[in-house]
C-alpha cells in the first residue's frame, strides 16, 4: 500500500530540515502521493516483486519535457533493480511523446545519483537552500 511509502526515509530534504516533524513529514508525504494517484502525475507506474509492491515513480508531461517527480523504493527490495526498472519503465512510457526527461534529487542522495547516471541522465544544473531556525514553530 502507498502508507508503506510515507513512513520511509526518502532522504529528501525534509528528512534532514530539523523544521519539519515526523508527523509533519508524513502528512507532507500522504498527501503528494495521494495527489500523484488522483491525477497530479501523468503517469503512476508500481513495480512488484512476487506479488509484493516494491516501488513507485511518479512522473509529469510538461509543454517541453517529461519530469519524474517522485521515485521510491521499499527497503527490502533496494540495490535489487527494482529503481532501474522504474526509471527505464517511465523512459520507455515517454519515449517518442517528450524530447527529454528530468528529474531531481539532493546533492548527498549518492544512491539516486548514481541510479540516473546508470540509466544515462546527465547533471546539467545545481541548486543549493540554506535555511537557519530562529526558534519558535509553524
Amino acid at each position: 500500500s502507498m502508507e508503506e511509502f510515507v513512513h520511509l526515509e526518502w532522504n529528501s530534504r525534509y528528512d534532514r530540515d530539523p523544521f519539519y516533524d515526523r508527523a509533519r513529514i508524513d502528512d507532507l508525504r500522504r498527501q503528494w502521493l495521494w495527489n500523484s494517484h488522483d491525477g497530479r502525475a501523468d503517469r503512476f507506474l508500481t513495480a512488484a516483486v512476487e506479488g509484493r509492491t516494491a516501488g513507485f515513480i511518479t512522473c509529469l508531461l510538461r509543454p517541453d519535457h517529461a519530469e519524474i517527480d517522485l521515485i521510491g523504493t521499499l527497503p527490502g527490495f533496494r540495490q535489487k533493480g527494482v529503481g532501474r526498472s522504474l526509471v527505464e519503465g517511465a523512459l520507455h512510457a515517454y519515449g517518442g511523446r517528450s524530447p527529454r526527461m528530468t528529474v531531481r534529487t539532493q546533492l548527498w542522495n549518492g544512491g539516486a545519483i548514481r541510479l540516473y547516471e546508470r540509466c544515462g541522465f546527465v547533471l546539467s544544473h545545481a541548486d543549493m537552500t540554506f535555511r537557519l531556525h530562529l526558534g519558535g514553530s509553524v
